[in-house]
């Protein structure tokens, strides 16, 4: 059975083209980026659909500035995290300094 028109899977879904290992900064932050104690702000390039983390060591993301509320990311995990209209959001580590390999998947 066909799908009607306006649910064609192919106009609906846009899947990603490239990744690339910088953020969008005026200074690009690049992988692998080292973190520690002070919170990190990391620039979402504006054609970003998501975000792929894999830290050394626990590692706190949040959307505000002073890193609380976070979410935490378990260290040697990998954590694909959707960008959509984010703008920028803040790293900091949660005991340990560590290194954050990452990349955005852009469309």
């Amino acid at each position: 059975m066909a799908l009607p028109k306006k649910f064609s899977i192919a106009s609906e879904v846009q899947i990603g083209a490239s990744f690339i290992t910088h953020d969008s900064s005026a200074t690009p932050k690049t992988s692998p980026l080292a973190y520690s104690s002070s919170v990190l702000t990391i620039d979402v390039p504006t054609n970003a659909a998501e975000m792929v983390l894999k830290p050394s060591t626990d590692l706190r993301i949040s959307e505000v500035p002073t890193g609380s509320p976070y979410f935490l990311i378990n260290s040697s995990t990998t954590q694909a995290i959707s960008v959509g209209s984010t703008d920028k959001f803040y790293i900091v580590r949660d005991a340990t300094d560590g290194t954050l390999n990452f990349y955005f998947v852009t469309l």
